[in-house]
């Protein structure tokens, strides 16, 4: 397969490169399952400031605290095709939340969007 054809600015705008996975989540109802969809390239970097927070100092800390329901409220789409958790109180009681099915539906978010171990640890400076 060889590189054979220049995209032009309306290529890209008009490909359609999402990619959405149903992970299933048995926890909450038999047969059930939450859509997560690939992030663009806007919530991606959305998401990253969420684990950042300006300390009195100016100065930017890491911010852990519910990673895992941030990442999942970046992906999970209803299903009208939008985003499902939209705010801080959404996020908050997705935290709540069995973490055996939070971390299954993180892992396949990660997985989705090519978030590995390495952009993790270069995230976070590590």
């Amino acid at each position: 397969m060889g590189l054979n054809k220049q995209l032009s600015l309306a290529d890209i705008i008009k490909a359609e490169d999402h990619r959405d996975e149903k992970v299933p989540t048995p926890e909450w109802g038999e047969g059930t399952y939450i859509t997560i969809r690939s992030m663009t390239g806007e919530a991606r970097d959305a998401y990253e400031m969420t684990l950042f927070n300006m300390a009195g100092d100016g100065e930017y800390k890491q911010d852990l605290s519910n990673a895992r329901a941030k990442m999942i409220a970046a992906c999970a789409i209803g299903p009208d095709g939008k985003r499902m958790f939209t705010s801080e109180d959404h996020i908050k009681a997705l935290g709540s939340k069995n973490n055996v099915v939070i971390d299954r539906i993180w892992k396949a978010c990660q997985k989705l969007n090519a978030i590995g171990d390495a952009q993790i640890d270069e995230l976070l400076g590590n």
